[in-house]
């Protein structure tokens, strides 16, 4: 809402790695300062070519400290209209 976008709007969700351009989805029960995006739903094997974005490629590939794992869940985007 803090960027005027409803229910449906075309919009860019960019990281420091590419942006992909999505139909927003306004949900109440989303965590403030949150954007979530679906995995799967699109762009994924032979039959998904040419269909949907893939949001992993969105993903900073960062390291946990501790474990050297990949940490995918705190990659840093912005949103606005498109």
């Amino acid at each position: 809402h803090a960027h005027s976008i409803r229910d449906l709007d075309w919009i860019w969700i960019e990281s420091a790695t590419g942006k992909i351009k999505v139909r927003a989805v306004i949900h109440p029960g989303a965590a403030p300062g949150v954007v979530n995006a679906p995995f799967g739903l699109g762009a994924m094997g032979h039959s998904g070519k040419d269909r949907g974005v893939n949001p992993l490629e969105l993903i900073v590939p960062q390291r946990d400290p501790l474990s050297g794992l990949t940490y995918r869940f705190g990659t840093k985007v912005k949103i606005y209209k498109a």
